[in-house]
């Protein structure tokens, strides 16, 4: 593995964990103000008016592997973590 993939699984590995922090932080607050986070990570998720959302373009100079993911797809992610540690309490 190079230093840039071991790099890369670190910031992978540390982003895992926060998203985790972050959910079960959520998944503790009651239920209405876990719904308004809930609500606010959906609205976040979607671009307004129709636009692309802007983390999704390739910008020159950025290894594709650390543009893959979305800011959509990670509020997605982090909302479905709420979602389920929910679930769990």
């Amino acid at each position: 593995m190079t230093p840039q993939e071991m790099e890369l699984q670190a910031l992978r590995t540390r982003v895992a964990a926060l998203q985790s922090v972050v959910a079960r932080m959520a998944a503790l607050l009651p239920d209405a103000a876990c719904q308004t986070l809930c609500d606010w990570l959906v609205q976040t998720s979607m671009a307004p008016d129709g636009q692309e959302d802007p983390s999704a373009v390739s910008i020159a100079g950025v290894p594709a592997a650390l543009g893959g993911m979305t800011r959509a797809a990670e509020m997605e992610d982090i909302l479905a973590l709420v979602r389920h540690s929910r679930e769990k309490t």
